[in-house]
């Protein structure tokens, strides 16, 4: 888990995006956002944390 929030986190920097990561809770990361980067965020957080292992996106 710890690794998947460095690369969510260096990931969503370099891309300049606009959101932060703001609580992580057992295998959950919370991300806030601009509406208008909610997919960009959605699908960096599906690729970085499927790569790390497996998780669950609502």
């Amino acid at each position: 888990m710890k690794k998947a929030m460095l690369s969510v986190s260096d990931s969503l920097k370099k891309l300049k995006i606009d959101a932060k990561l703001i609580l992580q809770v057992h295998d959950e990361l919370v991300v806030e956002s601009q509406e208008k980067d909610t997919e960009k965020v959605t699908k960096i957080l599906m690729t970085l944390c499927q790569r790390q292992r497996s998780f669950q996106f609502h």
